[in-house]
């Protein structure tokens, strides 16, 4: 049996103009009166269909998932793979000038894929170019470590 209500808080509901339902019988259920309860009575009921989704979106991810643990899904890498070779370079430690002579490329070509890599990406600079593939696993890290990985 719960406990009646401190005067208090029947003031403050009264003074709110909330109305408290009366104890449901058996087969008496409650109905809002005002507009603020037909109001809260709407919104639980969007928030309840939103709690359903997620639940039904979490069980989906642990039936489909390797023990029940959600694999984000791959992201194609938006970057030509010209683009990725320069950025190789960069990992690896190589200026524009070395990466020049590496790839036998002019150097403002390898100046204006690095740019364009980097807009791609969203990047903040070359060094966040370069961590962004490397993190998302474009640029093998054999080839940022020059190929003494371990």
């Amino acid at each position: 049996m719960t406990e009646p209500l401190p005067p208090v808080v029947l003031t403050r509901i009264s003074r709110a103009g909330m109305v408290l339902p009366p104890t449901p019988g058996p087969a008496q259920s409650w109905q809002p009166r005002t507009a603020a309860e037909r109001h809260l009575q709407g919104e639980v009921f969007r928030l309840d269909r939103v709690r359903r989704v997620l639940l039904g979106e979490v069980d989906r991810l642990r039936r489909t998932s390797p023990g029940g643990v959600a694999q984000p899904a791959p992201v194609r890498c938006p970057l030509t793979p010209k683009q990725l070779d320069i950025l190789a370079g960069a990992a690896a430690g190589e200026t524009s000038e070395d990466t020049s002579r590496r790839l036998l490329m002019p150097f403002n070509t390898v100046k204006t894929h690095r740019q364009r890599a980097v807009r791609k990406l969203g990047a903040r600079g070359i060094t966040h170019a370069v961590a962004i593939v490397v993190a998302a696993g474009w640029i093998p890290r054999e080839r940022v470590t020059g190929g003494d990985a371990s």
